[in-house]
Protein backbone atom coordinates (compact mmCIF):
# COMPACT_ATOMS: atom_id res chain seq x y z
CA UNK A 1 0.00 0.00 0.00
CA UNK A 2 1.26 3.46 -0.85
CA UNK A 3 2.73 5.34 2.09
CA UNK A 4 1.10 8.68 2.83
CA UNK A 5 2.14 11.39 5.24
CA UNK A 6 -0.43 13.91 6.42
CA UNK A 7 -0.62 16.76 8.87
CA UNK A 8 -3.95 15.34 9.98
CA UNK A 9 -4.11 13.09 13.07
CA UNK A 10 -3.70 9.38 12.46
CA UNK A 11 -6.62 6.93 12.44
CA UNK A 12 -8.50 6.68 15.75
CA UNK A 13 -7.32 3.72 17.82
CA UNK A 14 -9.90 3.91 20.61
CA UNK A 15 -12.83 5.84 22.00
CA UNK A 16 -16.04 7.31 20.61
CA UNK A 17 -16.17 8.20 16.94
CA UNK A 18 -19.17 10.06 15.54
CA UNK A 19 -20.77 8.51 12.46
CA UNK A 20 -21.59 11.93 11.12
CA UNK A 21 -25.09 12.80 9.95
CA UNK A 22 -25.26 14.58 6.57
CA UNK A 23 -27.64 17.60 6.58
CA UNK A 24 -29.17 18.33 3.18
CA UNK A 25 -31.05 21.22 1.60
CA UNK A 26 -34.41 20.91 -0.13
CA UNK A 27 -32.47 20.48 -3.39
CA UNK A 28 -30.53 17.53 -2.01
CA UNK A 29 -27.24 19.42 -1.67
CA UNK A 30 -25.05 19.58 1.41
CA UNK A 31 -26.43 22.12 3.90
CA UNK A 32 -23.08 23.72 4.57
CA UNK A 33 -24.28 26.07 7.31
CA UNK A 34 -25.98 23.29 9.27
CA UNK A 35 -22.93 21.04 8.81
CA UNK A 36 -20.50 23.70 10.05
CA UNK A 37 -22.62 24.52 13.09
CA UNK A 38 -22.97 20.86 13.97
CA UNK A 39 -19.23 20.19 13.64
CA UNK A 40 -18.32 23.24 15.70
CA UNK A 41 -20.43 21.89 18.56
CA UNK A 42 -19.31 18.26 18.20
CA UNK A 43 -15.68 19.36 18.33
CA UNK A 44 -16.24 20.54 21.93
CA UNK A 45 -17.78 17.32 23.26
CA UNK A 46 -14.75 15.06 23.77
CA UNK A 47 -15.17 12.84 20.71
CA UNK A 48 -12.17 10.88 19.44
CA UNK A 49 -12.87 11.19 15.72
CA UNK A 50 -15.37 11.17 12.89
CA UNK A 51 -16.59 8.83 10.21
CA UNK A 52 -18.11 10.80 7.34
CA UNK A 53 -20.48 9.50 4.68
CA UNK A 54 -21.20 6.22 6.41
CA UNK A 55 -24.64 4.66 6.77
CA UNK A 56 -25.77 7.46 9.09
CA UNK A 57 -24.29 9.91 6.59
CA UNK A 58 -26.68 8.72 3.83
CA UNK A 59 -23.88 8.28 1.30
CA UNK A 60 -25.87 6.01 -1.02
CA UNK A 61 -28.16 8.89 -2.05
CA UNK A 62 -25.40 11.36 -2.86
CA UNK A 63 -23.52 11.79 -6.15
CA UNK A 64 -19.76 11.41 -6.00
CA UNK A 65 -19.26 15.16 -6.45
CA UNK A 66 -21.36 15.95 -3.36
CA UNK A 67 -19.52 13.30 -1.36
CA UNK A 68 -16.26 14.96 -2.32
CA UNK A 69 -17.63 18.39 -1.37
CA UNK A 70 -18.69 17.15 2.05
CA UNK A 71 -15.37 15.41 2.63
CA UNK A 72 -13.46 18.58 1.83
CA UNK A 73 -15.64 20.73 4.08
CA UNK A 74 -15.39 18.36 7.06
CA UNK A 75 -11.63 18.00 6.72
CA UNK A 76 -11.26 21.79 6.61
CA UNK A 77 -13.49 22.21 9.66
CA UNK A 78 -12.00 19.45 11.80
CA UNK A 79 -8.31 19.99 12.45
CA UNK A 80 -7.55 18.26 15.74
CA UNK A 81 -9.40 14.95 15.34
CA UNK A 82 -8.91 12.11 12.85
CA UNK A 83 -11.52 11.80 10.11
CA UNK A 84 -12.32 8.51 8.38
CA UNK A 85 -14.06 8.71 5.00
CA UNK A 86 -16.38 5.99 3.78
CA UNK A 87 -15.51 5.52 0.09
CA UNK A 88 -17.93 2.67 -0.58
CA UNK A 89 -19.61 2.52 -3.98
CA UNK A 90 -20.85 -0.19 -6.34
CA UNK A 91 -18.31 0.90 -8.95
CA UNK A 92 -14.68 0.07 -8.14
CA UNK A 93 -13.44 3.06 -10.17
CA UNK A 94 -15.52 5.42 -8.07
CA UNK A 95 -14.26 3.73 -4.90
CA UNK A 96 -10.74 4.45 -6.13
CA UNK A 97 -11.61 8.05 -7.03
CA UNK A 98 -13.11 8.69 -3.61
CA UNK A 99 -10.14 7.07 -1.90
CA UNK A 100 -7.64 9.22 -3.76
CA UNK A 101 -9.73 12.31 -3.00
CA UNK A 102 -9.79 11.42 0.71
CA UNK A 103 -6.02 11.02 0.71
CA UNK A 104 -5.38 14.28 -1.12
CA UNK A 105 -7.54 16.19 1.36
CA UNK A 106 -5.95 14.79 4.52
CA UNK A 107 -8.25 12.00 5.70
CA UNK A 108 -6.88 9.69 8.37
CA UNK A 109 -8.20 6.57 6.67
CA UNK A 110 -10.92 5.10 4.49
CA UNK A 111 -13.70 2.65 5.31
CA UNK A 112 -15.08 0.26 2.71
CA UNK A 113 -18.28 -1.79 2.74
CA UNK A 114 -18.81 -4.88 0.61
CA UNK A 115 -20.79 -4.21 -2.59
CA UNK A 116 -24.52 -4.47 -1.98
CA UNK A 117 -27.61 -6.04 -3.57
CA UNK A 118 -25.85 -8.89 -5.44
CA UNK A 119 -24.31 -11.78 -3.53
CA UNK A 120 -20.53 -11.62 -3.26
CA UNK A 121 -18.11 -14.53 -2.88
CA UNK A 122 -15.76 -14.04 0.06
CA UNK A 123 -12.73 -14.52 -2.21
CA UNK A 124 -14.00 -11.67 -4.38
CA UNK A 125 -14.38 -9.45 -1.30
CA UNK A 126 -10.67 -9.91 -0.62
CA UNK A 127 -9.90 -8.54 -4.07
CA UNK A 128 -12.46 -5.75 -3.65
CA UNK A 129 -10.97 -4.53 -0.37
CA UNK A 130 -7.38 -4.93 -1.53
CA UNK A 131 -8.04 -2.82 -4.63
CA UNK A 132 -9.75 -0.13 -2.55
CA UNK A 133 -6.90 0.06 -0.06
CA UNK A 134 -4.21 0.14 -2.71
CA UNK A 135 -5.98 2.89 -4.65
CA UNK A 136 -6.53 5.09 -1.60
CA UNK A 137 -3.03 4.77 -0.18
CA UNK A 138 -4.52 5.38 3.26
CA UNK A 139 -5.09 3.21 6.35
CA UNK A 140 -7.85 0.78 5.40
CA UNK A 141 -10.89 0.03 7.56
CA UNK A 142 -13.31 -2.75 6.72
CA UNK A 143 -16.95 -1.89 7.35
CA UNK A 144 -19.28 -4.79 8.05
CA UNK A 145 -23.03 -4.13 7.92
CA UNK A 146 -24.65 -7.22 6.35
CA UNK A 147 -28.19 -6.13 7.21
CA UNK A 148 -27.71 -3.20 4.81
CA UNK A 149 -25.42 -4.64 2.13
CA UNK A 150 -26.70 -8.23 2.06
CA UNK A 151 -23.07 -9.39 2.21
CA UNK A 152 -21.17 -10.17 5.40
CA UNK A 153 -17.41 -10.10 5.91
CA UNK A 154 -16.29 -13.48 7.22
CA UNK A 155 -13.43 -13.80 9.69
CA UNK A 156 -11.54 -15.96 7.18
CA UNK A 157 -11.80 -13.10 4.68
CA UNK A 158 -10.20 -10.72 7.16
CA UNK A 159 -7.40 -13.23 7.75
CA UNK A 160 -6.76 -13.63 4.03
CA UNK A 161 -6.71 -9.88 3.48
CA UNK A 162 -4.22 -9.47 6.33
CA UNK A 163 -1.85 -11.67 4.38
CA UNK A 164 -1.98 -9.12 1.56
CA UNK A 165 -1.85 -5.82 3.44
CA UNK A 166 -2.16 -4.30 6.91
CA UNK A 167 -5.55 -3.23 8.21
CA UNK A 168 -6.06 -0.15 10.33
CA UNK A 169 -9.47 -1.11 11.67
CA UNK A 170 -12.77 -2.90 11.40
CA UNK A 171 -16.19 -1.44 12.11
CA UNK A 172 -18.74 -4.10 12.98
CA UNK A 173 -22.39 -3.09 12.71
CA UNK A 174 -25.47 -5.28 12.77
CA UNK A 175 -26.75 -8.24 14.72
CA UNK A 176 -23.60 -10.39 14.90
CA UNK A 177 -22.12 -8.61 17.89
CA UNK A 178 -20.13 -11.69 18.90
CA UNK A 179 -17.91 -11.26 15.85
CA UNK A 180 -16.12 -8.59 17.86
CA UNK A 181 -14.63 -11.27 20.11
CA UNK A 182 -13.12 -13.17 17.17
CA UNK A 183 -11.86 -9.98 15.56
CA UNK A 184 -10.23 -8.88 18.82
CA UNK A 185 -8.42 -12.21 19.05
CA UNK A 186 -7.20 -11.84 15.48
CA UNK A 187 -6.05 -8.29 16.20
CA UNK A 188 -3.65 -9.59 18.86
CA UNK A 189 -1.50 -11.16 16.15
CA UNK A 190 -2.17 -8.60 13.41
CA UNK A 191 -2.87 -5.32 15.23
CA UNK A 192 -5.87 -3.36 14.02
CA UNK A 193 -8.58 -1.43 15.84
CA UNK A 194 -11.92 -3.18 16.38
CA UNK A 195 -14.86 -0.79 16.74
CA UNK A 196 -18.49 -1.61 17.44
CA UNK A 197 -21.41 0.16 15.81
CA UNK A 198 -23.87 -0.35 18.68
CA UNK A 199 -24.25 2.93 20.59
CA UNK A 200 -26.09 1.45 23.57
CA UNK A 201 -23.80 -1.59 23.98
CA UNK A 202 -20.50 0.11 24.73
CA UNK A 203 -19.71 -1.84 27.94
CA UNK A 204 -20.49 -5.17 26.30
CA UNK A 205 -18.50 -4.23 23.20
CA UNK A 206 -15.43 -3.35 25.25
CA UNK A 207 -15.71 -6.59 27.20
CA UNK A 208 -15.72 -8.49 23.92
CA UNK A 209 -12.52 -6.75 22.90
CA UNK A 210 -13.61 -3.67 20.97
CA UNK A 211 -11.60 -0.52 21.57
CA UNK A 212 -14.44 1.90 20.90
CA UNK A 213 -17.71 2.68 19.18
CA UNK A 214 -18.47 4.38 15.88
CA UNK A 215 -22.07 5.42 16.37
CA UNK A 216 -24.80 7.58 14.90
CA UNK A 217 -26.23 8.61 18.27
CA UNK A 218 -22.98 10.49 18.84
CA UNK A 219 -24.52 13.20 16.63
CA UNK A 220 -26.96 14.03 19.43
CA UNK A 221 -25.60 12.31 22.54
CA UNK A 222 -21.81 12.57 22.35
CA UNK A 223 -21.33 13.57 26.00
CA UNK A 224 -23.10 10.51 27.49
CA UNK A 225 -21.30 8.21 25.06
CA UNK A 226 -17.89 9.69 25.87
CA UNK A 227 -18.61 9.61 29.61
CA UNK A 228 -19.78 5.99 29.42
CA UNK A 229 -16.68 4.95 27.51
CA UNK A 230 -14.45 6.65 30.05
CA UNK A 231 -16.37 5.02 32.92
CA UNK A 232 -15.91 1.63 31.28
CA UNK A 233 -12.16 2.16 30.98
CA UNK A 234 -12.08 3.13 34.66
CA UNK A 235 -14.12 0.06 35.67
CA UNK A 236 -17.06 2.18 36.84
CA UNK A 237 -19.78 1.37 34.29
CA UNK A 238 -22.19 -1.04 35.92
CA UNK A 239 -25.84 -1.55 35.06
CA UNK A 240 -26.78 1.47 37.17
CA UNK A 241 -24.63 3.88 35.15
CA UNK A 242 -26.93 6.76 34.26
CA UNK A 243 -25.37 7.35 30.85
CA UNK A 244 -25.84 3.69 29.96
CA UNK A 245 -29.49 3.91 31.03
CA UNK A 246 -30.04 6.98 28.86
CA UNK A 247 -28.47 5.39 25.79
CA UNK A 248 -30.47 2.21 26.29
CA UNK A 249 -33.70 4.14 26.79
CA UNK A 250 -33.13 6.16 23.62
CA UNK A 251 -32.01 3.11 21.65
CA UNK A 252 -35.11 1.17 22.69
CA UNK A 253 -37.25 3.81 20.97
CA UNK A 254 -35.29 4.08 17.73
CA UNK A 255 -37.48 1.44 16.05
CA UNK A 256 -40.27 4.00 15.83
CA UNK A 257 -38.66 5.59 12.76
CA UNK A 258 -36.66 3.88 10.00
CA UNK A 259 -32.89 4.30 10.08
CA UNK A 260 -31.24 6.74 9.56
CA UNK A 261 -34.10 9.23 9.97
CA UNK A 262 -34.38 8.13 13.59
CA UNK A 263 -30.98 9.75 14.14
CA UNK A 264 -32.36 13.02 12.74
CA UNK A 265 -35.31 12.80 15.15
CA UNK A 266 -32.98 12.43 18.14
CA UNK A 267 -30.93 15.37 16.88
CA UNK A 268 -34.05 17.51 16.63
CA UNK A 269 -35.06 16.47 20.15
CA UNK A 270 -31.73 17.92 21.30
CA UNK A 271 -32.44 21.13 19.38
CA UNK A 272 -29.93 20.37 16.63
CA UNK A 273 -30.53 21.02 12.94
CA UNK A 274 -30.53 17.86 10.74
CA UNK A 275 -31.36 19.81 7.59
CA UNK A 276 -34.37 19.19 5.34
CA UNK A 277 -36.02 15.80 5.65
CA UNK A 278 -37.38 13.83 2.67
CA UNK A 279 -40.67 15.23 1.39
CA UNK A 280 -42.21 11.83 0.69
CA UNK A 281 -42.61 10.72 4.30
CA UNK A 282 -45.99 9.17 5.01
CA UNK A 283 -48.25 10.61 7.68
CA UNK A 284 -47.58 7.49 9.73
CA UNK A 285 -43.81 8.02 9.63
CA UNK A 286 -44.23 11.73 10.33
CA UNK A 287 -46.33 10.92 13.38
CA UNK A 288 -43.79 8.38 14.62
CA UNK A 289 -41.02 10.89 14.00
CA UNK A 290 -42.75 13.42 16.25
CA UNK A 291 -43.38 10.71 18.84
CA UNK A 292 -39.72 9.76 18.90
CA UNK A 293 -38.70 13.40 19.24
CA UNK A 294 -41.12 13.91 22.11
CA UNK A 295 -40.10 10.81 24.02
CA UNK A 296 -36.38 11.44 23.60
CA UNK A 297 -36.86 15.07 24.63
CA UNK A 298 -38.31 13.84 27.90
CA UNK A 299 -35.45 11.40 28.44
CA UNK A 300 -32.87 14.11 27.82
CA UNK A 301 -34.54 16.51 30.22
CA UNK A 302 -34.72 13.80 32.88
CA UNK A 303 -31.01 13.27 32.30
CA UNK A 304 -30.48 17.05 32.59
CA UNK A 305 -28.82 17.34 29.20
CA UNK A 306 -28.94 20.87 27.78
CA UNK A 307 -31.43 21.26 24.92
CA UNK A 308 -30.29 23.77 22.32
Amino acid sequence: MTAFLSMKPSSPIHGIVCALWTPLTAEGRIDQSALDTHLDWLNTTGLDGYLVLGSTGRFVGLPVSERENLTERVLRRVEQLPVLVNVSHLDQQRVARLGVHARENGAAGVTVLPPWYYEQAQADLVEWFAAAGEAAGLPLWLYNFPERTGNRIDLATVKELLERMPLAGFKNSGANHELIRDLAQLAKAHPFAVFAGADARIPESLELGAVGCIGGLANALPEPMVALYQACKAGEAGETNRNLRLLRDVSSRMHLVPFPLNVAAVMEARGLNPGVLPVNLSRVTQAHYQQLKSEVDGLMRDHELPIF
